[in-house]
């Protein structure tokens, strides 16, 4: 929820966020205290659906992004909220996909939500806002922040190694395209995202300094880092240099982060998602990475994320708060995972005892969406062999896990991990165990770089497994040539138990699961997957759109079908081809600009099955706004302050509605440019002028979707007009370029021709000024009296603006009436300036 990436009309459907202000609803009393912000996550509007799509349920009956948009908060409850809030005394900052920040006085937020803090005043955990005002009840889950700022969540990261120089990528993933081995990454290991939840900011400059250093240790060339970080400008990740604060080292989190991720992918792109070290943070990057999963504009093709942080269950109070705060939690993990990012989290570091006091387990690790990443370590000292793995457990820290207090045990852990008891009698007899797998967490280590207050070293935990996995994972997918995400792969993990490496204790277990992932085995048809329909770009400017569809390796479809904003059912249809379509027409209605507008794109890939069962589809969305209209660029020259100043303007429309994207800037004197530049948004420039040239100005506007148009204007002095019987030319250095023409002849005529839609005569006005006529290709357009009280050189003013440019001949003609206040009829001609 960082920026609102379109503000273009296909923010109309994309699911992103928004950056809107609300008017408050009423006046209430002024409020006390210090500023607070709040953020309240919104209710989907179907949960049940929510949870099927990030299941992979229900992709058969209806497009996946169509769903999601009807399962998620709906326009209007984001509104029906933000007003609430404005009627309660709070301002609101930001109107998100999945929720709404505001802030406002300490008292005005005690007095709607309650207090944080009293909720549990001695959990090192920030607590949810104990309760929700009436309007909000039914429209939100629960409420964070308020008056309690305690960290929710706190770094794994060790800093008591015992060795160096780590494997990971012969241990988890490919040596085809390490750069060890002079292998060549593939298309999809390019393009593919890992996606970090990071609350800390770091020194993005450690990521090139590894990169360097691994470049010395092997003697061969890494590529440059591709990494990107993304921090909310409203909850920002922060730098803590001071010891005594409970988050300074949490940039060597970060740095362990990104610095294993890179050492196990490092073509691939790199997104940290950065917020504040709370629960307002990690909800934050977690929606914003739905957003950006799902924006249509932009294939960020993010297929993992991983997140190194946590809080015990324990932590957290026993009341209906919790309840809600873990619903919000779910929530949008199902968004993430309905937008196809497969999410991996460190399951902790002290055991079973998940805050090294009380028996429980790390959240979001026991949530049963997310893959659960548990430690292990090499009895032989080397990270490449995981057969000589054991669970992680010395004097540093030993592999987090255990059963949940909060769910039941999913159907897929049913018979595969067991647990005899649940902590919470309210619960089936069953519960969540966690972890899911193991990958290195303990010896021998992995060697951080950092700049920052406390330093590198030999750090593991696992926060060092979960990013080693997560990175292994992509890998595979992109060996497949899919660059797209998943999403939900537990499921198929458990189905698939004899492709992991055990890990002693034998079996199940929790300390490292099902053991160390063999993703190359897992990486199948039984983990799942979609194929995915992308366009070349998402703003056309013809009718027939280029495509790509992309269907993983392990998939195969007898028939494929694209269907444009319509009927999208699963059976047969006359335009249905074997092969995957490379293009699709956008229909229209005879007319030019018809077919402008947004257009939903549904891919339908149908695979025959047995007659009782029909058929099976798989389907996927994008999203293209075809723009057939061409930009309208509006140059315009006119006098400037000084009497020899030429000062250029341009702006612009697009009817289509993609939007202008460049202009294309050029001012000429004569035959000779004297100015040009290329600008994306309107703007203006001056320069000196030389007497008695035509100054013409060129602006080329292109839009979002290809299309171009220019339009000049010019500006014209008075030494360009041909002037009748009765005008006299005058030098004065109050005029422009010093001089203009001048007559209180009745019916005298000055004629000029000029390019423009529109034309501004610069006149002077005075005491003795009179009234004059002009005229537009014949056409009289204004009559305009010059008489003022006092002396004015130089007035612009519009007499004409039509609809296209071109080159008009343009006529002003001395009237004999004059304003009765007037002691002459002078008429004082400058210069002619035209609007494009």
């Amino acid at each position: 929820m960082r920026f609102a990436r379109l503000s273009l009309p296909l923010a109309a459907c994309v699911l992103t966020s928004l950056v809107l202000p609300v008017a408050q609803a009423a006046s209430p009393p002024p409020g006390t205290g210090p500023s607070e912000r709040v953020l309240l996550t919104l209710t989907p509007r179907d949960r049940a659906a929510l949870h099927a799509l990030a299941h992979g349920k229900g992709r058969a009956h209806a497009p996946a992004i169509a769903a999601l948009h009807q399962a998620l908060p709906s326009g209007a409850q984001r509104r029906s909220v933000a007003a609430t809030l404005g009627s309660l005394g709070l301002t609101v900052d930001r109107i998100g996909t999945m929720s709404v920040l505001a802030h406002g006085p300490a008292s005005v937020v005690d007095a709607a939500f309650g207090s944080a803090r009293a909720v549990d005043p001695q959990s090192p955990t920030q607590q949810p806002l104990p309760r929700l005002p009436a309007a909000l009840q039914g429209q939100v889950t629960v409420a964070f922040g308020g008056d309690d700022n305690r960290p929710a969540f706190r770094h794994f990261a060790l800093r008591d190694g015992t060795a160096d120089g780590t494997d990971l990528r012969t241990a988890y993933g490919d040596t085809v395209t390490d750069p060890r081995h002079g292998g060549v990454p593939t298309a999809a290991e390019k393009a593919q995202t890992i996606a970090t939840v990071q609350l800390s900011s770091w020194h993005p400059s450690d990521l090139t300094a590894y990169a360097a250093m691994l470049s010395r240790q092997t003697g061969v060339t890494w590529p440059a880092p591709r990494y990107t970080g993304i921090n909310d400008p409203l909850l920002p990740a922060k730098l803590t240099t001071n010891p005594s604060n409970p988050n300074y080292g949490n940039d060597v989190e970060v740095a362990l982060d990104q610095e294993a991720l890179y050492s196990v992918a490092p073509y691939a792109r790199q997104r940290a998602y950065l917020s504040g070290n709370d629960l307002l943070g990690m909800y934050d990057s977690l929606s914003t990475i739905g957003d950006d999963a799902t924006d249509p504009t932009t294939d960020r093709h993010i297929v993992a994320a991983s997140i190194s942080w946590g809080f015990c269950e324990t932590d957290i109070a026993t009341d209906p708060a919790a309840d809600s705060l873990y619903a919000a939690f779910e929530d949008i993990l199902s968004y993430d995972l309905a937008s196809g990012v497969t999410v991996f989290a460190a399951s902790g570091d002290n055991g079973a005892r998940c805050d090294g006091k009380h028996l429980g387990v790390m959240y979001p690790a026991s949530s049963p969406q997310v893959v659960s990443v548990g430690g292990a370590q090499s009895a032989a000292g080397t990270a490449a062999d995981p057969s000589s793995y054991t669970a992680w457990s010395d004097d540093t820290g030993s592999s987090g896990g255990g059963v949940s207090r909060v769910f039941p045990q999913p159907a897929y852990q049913t018979g595969v991990a067991s647990s005899a008891q649940c902590p919470v009698q309210s619960v089936a007899a069953q519960c969540r165990v966690v972890p899911d797998i193991a990958g290195l967490a303990g010896n021998p280590g992995f060697r951080v770089v950092s700049s920052g207050p406390t330093g590198g070293g030999i750090i593991g935990g696992t926060s060092l497994a979960s990013p080693v996995l997560a990175a292994a994972f992509a890998n595979e997918v992109a060996e497949h040539g899919y660059r797209w995400g998943v999403g939900d792969i537990l499921p198929g993990l458990y189905a698939q138990p004899t492709a992991f490496t055990d890990i002693a204790p034998a079996g199940f277990d929790a300390m490292t699961g099902l053991g160390s992932p063999h993703w190359s085995t897992l990486v199948s048809p039984t983990l799942g997957g979609s194929p995915h329909l992308s366009v070349a770009t998402a703003y056309s400017r013809t009718l027939t759109v280029p495509v790509a569809v992309h269907v993983p390796d392990w998939q195969t479809y007898d028939s494929y079908r694209i269907t444009v904003d319509g009927d999208h059912k699963c059976r047969l249809d006359s335009t249905d081809t074997t092969t995957a379509p490379t293009s699709v027409r956008i229909p229209d209605l005879g007319y030019h600009g018809s077919a402008d507008g947004i257009h939903q794109l549904t891919l339908v890939a149908i695979k025959s099955a047995p007659a009782q069962s029909g058929f099976v589809c798989r389907y996927s969305d994008a999203f293209v706004l075809i723009d057939t209209t061409k930009p309208t660029p509006h140059p315009k020259l006119s006098v400037g302050t000084g009497r020899r100043d030429v000062v250029a303007s341009w702006s612009g429309g697009d009817a289509g509605g993609s939007g202008i994207i460049r202009y294309a800037v050029a001012l000429r004197e004569g035959s000779r440019t004297v100015f040009s530049t290329t600008s994306s948004r309107p703007g203006s420039h001056a320069v000196p002028s030389r007497r008695g040239r035509v100054y013409t100005l060129l602006v080329t506007a292109t839009d979002r979707a290809g299309n171009i148009r220019t339009s000049a204007a010019q500006l014209v002095d008075d030494r360009q007009f041909t002037l009748s019987s009765g005008w006299h030319r005058q030098s004065t250095t109050a005029a422009f370029d010093d001089s203009h023409a001048l007559t209180n002849r009745s019916g005298a005529t000055a004629r000029v021709r000029a390019v423009g839609r529109g034309y501004r005569l610069y006149v002077e006005t005075g005491p003795t000024g009179g009234r004059l006529a002009v005229y537009v290709d014949g056409h009289r357009r204004a009559t305009l009296d010059t008489y003022a009280k006092h002396h004015h050189h130089r007035v612009g003013r519009t007499v004409w603006t039509g609809h296209s440019t071109r080159a008009r001949t343009v006529v002003v003609k001395a009237l004999a009436s004059t304003n009765k206040a007037s002691n002459g009829h002078d008429v004082v001609v400058d210069a002619l300036g035209t609007i494009g």
